[in-house]
């Protein structure tokens, strides 16, 4: 992979590193390009480089791709037209976007029987027209190329705020009120699984529900959280979380935190099946647009 230092900025669709081109025949492919994108918004680069410091035609390429960013950041809809005549090569590097319409086998096709024949006849100028002509072509005669310009963003997909709001607004009340309980009787079961129920809800609605709101679910959940600790002191609570049985457990802000919910023991030691001392069984605790890389294309020589 080559340095990011390696490559100069792009000077605009036609980047003629190598002085393949003349001063007339630059500017009408720069033209010609810059009517391309505004027409279908897809962006074709040429580049011409005086070497390949030694890598393959395929690496520089990808690199260069990818440095350069083009093709639109959504899209990925870019193609990069690059020539080393030193070393007699030349690849055709297609982002992502535009492979269905300019797949590796139709960019092969282009690069023998329109660049390669005029290359190998001494006519790089000619060459490299007729291919970006044929690209051209291609893109502009493909109705999905037009898709560039309309990639549903993402976040369209995703359920409008106020059928989510309360949806979510159910499990976060739920589990902050039962983390309310579980910090109220010192049980760390309840306190789990309400930061869960409510947790998750409230990660998502950064998403899907941000702004105002999230701040209503943060409310719903601070509201329920305080019911629960308030509530969390009767003594049915306690004996429920702590014991498992009814009215059987008094606060004490001095027990030890359990996990919660145990049936059949009690804070004296005494079970469902009989008196403290019987037995008992023990229980477990559980530049371009910002296309990003190349999808594909072709490569050749003469």
């Amino acid at each position: 992979m080559l340095l990011a230092a390696a490559f100069p900025a792009p000077a605009g669709y036609v980047n003629d590193l190598g002085s393949v081109l003349d001063d007339a025949a630059e500017q009408y492919l720069e033209d010609f390009l810059a009517t391309l994108e505004r027409d279908t918004a897809a962006e074709v680069v040429v580049v011409t480089v005086p070497s390949l410091e030694g890598r393959t035609i395929e690496e520089y390429a990808t690199a260069l791709f990818a440095e350069w960013h083009i093709g639109q950041a959504a899209a990925d809809n870019g193609v990069l037209l690059l020539v080393a005549p030193a070393d007699r090569s030349v690849r055709i590097e297609v982002g992502y976007g535009l492979e269905p319409i300019l797949p590796d086998g139709l960019a092969g096709e282009i690069i023998r029987t329109e660049i390669v024949p005029e290359f190998r006849a001494g006519n790089m100028p000619r060459g490299i027209g007729r291919g970006l002509n044929r690209i051209s072509q291609i893109i502009r005669g493909n109705p999905q190329a037009g898709l560039a310009t309309t990639l549903p963003d993402p976040a369209n997909d995703l359920p409008p705020a106020w059928f989510v709001v309360p949806f979510f607004s159910t499990f976060v009340a739920f589990g902050s009120f039962a983390a309310g309980l579980g910090l109220r009787t010192r049980t760390y079961g309840p306190l789990i699984t309400g930061v869960m129920f409510a947790g998750t809800p409230l990660l998502l609605a950064l998403t899907v529900a941000p702004g105002v709101w999230l701040t209503l679910l943060a409310a719903i959940g601070a509201a329920a959280l305080a019911l629960g600790y308030r509530r969390g002191v009767s003594a049915y609570w306690m004996g429920m979380l702590r014991t498992g049985r009814r009215e059987s457990a008094q606060e004490d802000t001095d027990s030890a935190w359990i996990m919660g919910g145990t049936t059949g023991s009690s804070r004296d030691g005494s079970s469902d099946g009989g008196p403290a001392d019987s037995a008992s069984s023990s229980s477990s605790s559980g530049d371009f647009g910002g296309g990003s890389s190349g999808g594909g294309g072709a490569s050749g020589r003469w």
